[in-house]
């Protein structure tokens, strides 16, 4: 079993694409780096991702691809309906109504 379990059991969408960018590259016969897939990418990447597909690729890139081409990437939540995100700004509401009163009661007992 190889050490990129974590990007087998929840690829996104953009370590999909990350992977497809290792794979072009390679294609190309360079060496993915941090580097080469930032400035491939068209998309906002941040450098763990980055890190973590590329030590993923360098162990196994055949199980990688074959990982990309078995299980298509998890959909993004971005593309729900805005009454999910009204519902999710409701329990955030609760959140911080809740934290408020127990600071409240914080401050108060010192």
């Amino acid at each position: 079993m190889t050490n990129n379990w974590f990007i087998r059991l929840f690829m996104s969408p953009t370590q999909h694409d990350l992977i497809q960018i290792c794979q072009k590259l390679s294609e190309q016969g360079l060496q993915p780096s941090v580097g080469l897939l930032r400035s491939k990418a068209n998309f906002p990447v941040s450098m763990p991702q980055v890190i973590n597909v590329i030590r993923a690729w360098n162990n196994d890139p055949k199980a990688l691809l074959a990982q990309i081409k078995s299980a298509p990437p998890q959909q993004d939540k971005s593309n729900q309906p805005e009454t999910d995100l009204a519902a999710r700004v409701g329990q955030l509401e609760q959140q911080v109504a809740a934290l408020t009163q127990q600071l409240a009661l914080l401050t108060a007992t010192k």
